[in-house]
């Protein structure tokens, strides 16, 4: 069974000691998770988004697939200034954005949200220097922030 992406970092985040969590991210590797933490800690990513957007978090809640944001995911980079719709204006933006936030999972809905807000995971105990451990391809991309 596939997890959802706040599902793998919820259940690291409750792992107990840096080997424990570091493997936990490795086996759950995916190209969608390791863009996530991307767009969380990459300092040349920058969100467009308005970081407090309202959404209907009950549309078809109940039809959401747990697996949605592996989907969606590579439409994030269109929210970023790395993206080819940087020019779009802000209400653009943000109900395009919204659409997504309403069409995934719902606790990856308010990680996905945490993150444009706080650049950061809502699971604490999920850190840039654990995560760089996991995997190292990041350590030379982010400032480490501790």
């Amino acid at each position: 069974m596939k997890y959802a992406l706040s599902e793998i970092l919820d259940e690291t985040n409750t792992l107990w000691g840096t080997p424990k969590k570091v493997n936990y991210l490795r086996e759950n590797r995916s190209v969608q998770l390791l863009d996530l933490l991307d767009f969380t800690f990459n300092p040349r990513i920058k969100w467009l988004v308005s970081y407090d957007i309202e959404y209907n978090e009950s549309v078809d809640s109940h039809f959401r697939l747990r697996t949605r944001l592996y989907t969606e995911m590579r439409k994030m980079m269109n929210f970023t200034n790395l993206g080819p719709y940087s020019h779009l204006k802000q209400e653009k933006l943000d109900s395009l954005f919204r659409t997504v936030l309403e069409t995934i999972y719902p606790e990856d809905a308010k990680m996905l949200q945490h993150i444009v807000k706080f650049r950061e995971l809502p699971q604490s105990k999920v850190t840039q220097k654990i995560i760089i451990e996991a995997f190292p391809e990041f350590g030379d991309h982010w400032k480490i922030i501790e």
